[in-house]
C-alpha cells in the first residue's frame, strides 16, 4: 500500500507540472535490483521509491532540455528560459508509466514541426523508454474546459466535497462529487458533453485509508 500511494504520488505530481502535466539513461541495473529482493520489507520499499525517483530524474531532465528548444519562453520574475506548458499543450502532454519505467508523450498535432523536432532527439536519447501515443481529442481545450464546469458547479451552490480535474490518459475533464445525484449529472453531462466530462461519486476517503 505504501509502495503504491508513494507512486501514485510520484504520477500526479508530474501530470500537475508537466501541464498545467518532463529522460539521460537510467542508471538502474538488474543486480541493485536483485539485492533489494531479500531487503526488510521497508527497506525494500524505500529502495523502489529511490529508484522511481532517480529514473524520472534522468528522464526528466532529458525531456526537459529537448522541449525547452521548442517550447521556450521566459520566466516572469527570473527571466530563465522554461518550457513553455501552454505551447507545449497545444501539441502534446506527457506523463510517467512508473510500473514499466516509461515515459509516455500523448501527441495531439503529429505532424507538428517543433514536435517532430523535439521527438527526434528525445527518441535518440531515451530509446525504447520512449513511448508516443496518438490523442483523440485537443488536450488544451480539455484543460481550459476545467475552469467552466468549476464555475458551473459553484453556481449550484453545493455543500459536499467535490473536485474538477482533468486526465491526459482518459482524455476526459473529471468530475467528483460527494452525494452525487442522478440529476446533477445528467445536468453536468448535457452542458459539457459525456464525451469529454465524466462525472462520479467522490471517493470515501475513509474507505481509502482502510
Amino acid at each position: 500500500m505504501i509502495i503504491k500511494k508513494a507512486m501514485l504520488f510520484l504520477v500526479f505530481i508530474v501530470i500537475l507540472t508537466a501541464c498545467g502535466m518532463s529522460e539521460q539513461k537510467t542508471k538502474l541495473d538488474t543486480p541493485q535490483v536483485e539485492e533489494k529482493k531479500n531487503l526488510p520489507p521497508k527497506k525494500a520499499e524505500a529502495g523502489v521509491i529511490d529508484d522511481l525517483i532517480a529514473f524520472q530524474q534522468d528522464v526528466r531532465s532529458v525531456i526537459e532540455e529537448e522541449l525547452v528548444k521548442q517550447y521556450p519562453t521566459k520566466h516572469p520574475d527570473s527571466g530563465e528560459t522554461e518550457v513553455d506548458n501552454e505551447a507545449l499543450l497545444e501539441d502534446l502532454v506527457w506523463y510517467w508509466d512508473n510500473d514499466n519505467k516509461k515515459v509516455i508523450f500523448k501527441v495531439y498535432h503529429e505532424n507538428s514541426p517543433k514536435w517532430k523536432e523535439a521527438r527526434k532527439h528525445i527518441e535518440e536519447r531515451l530509446g525504447e523508454m520512449v513511448v508516443i501515443k496518438q490523442a483523440t481529442k485537443n488536450l488544451k481545450m480539455l484543460k481550459d474546459l476545467v475552469e467552466p464546469v468549476t464555475d458551473f458547479l459553484k453556481t449550484k451552490n453545493i455543500k459536499k466535497d467535490m473536485s474538477v480535474s482533468w486526465s491526459p490518459i482518459e482524455e476526459k475533464v473529471i468530475v467528483k462529487v460527494d452525494d452525487l445525484t442522478q440529476e446533477l449529472e445528467n445536468e453536468i453531462s448535457s452542458k459539457f458533453g459525456s464525451d469529454n466530462v465524466t462525472v462520479e461519486e467522490m471517493p470515501d476517503r475513509n474507505a481509502q485509508d482502510t
